[in-house]
């Protein structure tokens, strides 16, 4: 007990700025019981916004001014990454939290806490500590982090419904909105252990396909019906992992690799993260028009997918038995359509923000062109674009378009950017028929910029796009059993002989089953 002693009168004799140079060395989950060894080490620690500031630095990304939120405090984030890794730990670490029971009922503490460490991290992802933090935690991989998985990524009502287990607790609908923003901020659609789930597929395209969630009140896009646009991440989930389910399916028969955006976790989900790939020796093109926030124009690479509109019809209307507002349509293992496209979008003009938009950011309007990437000459293939970005009251990014042939408006989407201005994750969400029929059709679509030049071709890590591949190849059938979903047969795919009823624009380039 003496030695004991003498040694922390040693360490409180020396000067405070050696003992900054120790203390900025200790693990963050040890600043606590040093600050009990005595009064005057914890007199020294109280409030040491520097020592603090080192701290977390040696873990996650400093923020920059224009990211840091008003009243940011060192000491208290210090705190939060320390609870954070504590809930996020794996079995074999020393904690108590990791089971899936034990981690879920702290969603709230990790969705909010994993949200703003994604704001303020370095938006270049190869250099960022805070995203090597996380993804160690919750990876892409399927076989790891399941218990975080499980606790944090997979409790929306999509998971809900296809867990075979009775890991997940009862979810409010808050922390299922919750869970699914945690989980398109994550990036990698999850398809966890088998036994865990059925596969979720089947459960996504019910809510995607399901016409009732596009009316007036959620202005048919990925938002609640209150009429705000504000956003609902278990729609934004569900189109997700639809789209990364097709476009695996795609690379898959086709035997080209396909450069996504839902391959790399926690990727590009942090304003201005979006990089254009550069050939080495070559400067990267400035953004073009300073006065853009959004950082628009350039080259954007979409993916559409779409039903039959005979089988979307029936799946919405052929029972006779309405379903409740409430309950979900049944899941759907199906054949679906997939549509590559480039769109080349060029600022056109700025106005003010309207009631329900953030009040200190513009609205911009954007036009361009979209084209087929592996049809470019095809004139049903291509369409004019024009829309509009613009921040909600939430201060989500909302990208409305319109697709115009021949002069007419055909087809229109809404959407919300993951990870807000400028990130590199993209855009998710619904495409519709303008004039907002209830009876379809409609789907879900992505975008995401690839570089700030108009007219540079997608880099798609060796993907075709000289014009010069067999056309005979793109109306081909690519069968491949889908399975699960209770045991839902995947119906046969008629191509309609209306075009009309074949969006959105009207050549089918691969149909997926």
């Amino acid at each position: 007990m003496e030695a004991a002693e003498q040694r922390r009168s040693a360490l409180e004799g020396i000067p405070h700025e050696l003992l900054h140079s120790i203390f900025s060395q200790v693990r963050p989950e040890d600043i606590a019981a040093l600050a009990r060894t005595s009064r005057s080490l914890y007199t020294f620690l109280k409030k040491n916004s520097l020592l603090f500031k080192d701290i977390y630095t040696m873990y996650l990304d400093e923020p920059s001014e224009s990211v840091k939120p008003d009243g940011w405090d060192w000491e208290e984030e210090v705190h939060k990454y320390v609870k954070l890794k504590r809930y996020l730990s794996e079995a074999g670490a020393p904690s108590t939290f990791t089971e899936t029971r034990q981690k879920s009922v702290k969603l709230d503490f990790v969705a909010n806490a994993i949200t703003n460490i994604c704001r303020t991290a370095n938006p270049n992802y190869a250099l960022s500590l805070s995203t090597k933090f996380l993804a160690d935690a919750i990876p892409g991989s399927s076989t790891q982090g399941v218990s975080n998985k499980e606790a944090f990524l997979c409790r929306s009502i999509t998971y809900i419904r296809a867990a075979r287990h009775n890991k997940i607790p009862e979810t409010t609908f808050a922390q299922r909105q919750l869970s699914a923003k945690l989980h398109c901020y994550h990036g990698v659609p999850s398809e966890v252990e088998p036994l865990g789930f059925k596969r979720v597929y089947p459960y996504a395209v019910s809510m995607v396909y399901d016409l009732r969630n596009y009316n007036d009140f959620t202005m048919w896009g990925p938002f609640l019906d209150d009429g705000k646009a504000s956003v609902d991440w278990e729609k934004m989930e569900a189109v997700m992992l639809v789209l990364g389910h097709n476009l695996k399916l795609f690379q898959l028969h086709t035997s080209q690799h396909f450069d996504t955006i839902w391959e790399t976790p926690w990727w590009g989900t942090m304003p201005g993260s979006f990089q254009q790939k550069v050939k080495p020796g070559i400067p990267p093109v400035m953004p073009s028009h300073p006065e853009d926030p959004y950082n628009i124009s350039g080259t954007w690479m979409r993916v559409v997918c779409f039903l039959d509109f005979r089988e979307l019809f029936a799946y919405n209307f052929e029972d006779d038995t309405p379903l409740p507002a409430s309950q979900p349509r049944h899941p759907l293992s199906t054949t679906e359509a997939i549509r590559l496209l480039v769109m080349e979008l060029e600022f056109d003009r700025i106005e003010g923000p309207g009631e329900d938009d953030r009040q200190d950011m513009p609205v911009v309007w954007f036009k361009g062109i979209s084209r087929s990437v592996h049809t470019p000459h095809d004139p049903n293939a291509n369409a004019n674009i024009r829309g509009c970005v613009k921040v909600t009251h939430e201060g989500e990014v909302r990208w409305t378009s319109w697709s115009i042939y021949s002069g007419q408006e055909r087809w229109k989407s809404e959407g919300i950017q993951v990870g807000g201005i400028g990130s590199g994750r993209g855009v998710l969400g619904h495409w519709f028929d303008k004039d907002l029929d209830e009876q379809g059709p409609a789907g879900p679509t992505a975008f995401w910029k690839t570089s700030n030049k108009i007219g540079d071709a997608p880099g798609s890590g060796g993907h075709n796009h000289d014009n010069s591949d067999d056309s005979d190849d793109l109306d081909d059938e690519i069968s491949q059993g889908d399975g699960d979903g209770d045991n839902a047969e995947a119906p046969n795919y008629p191509q309609s002989d209306d075009q009309g009823d074949t969006p959105p624009h009207t050549t089918i380039v691969w149909i997926l089953t």
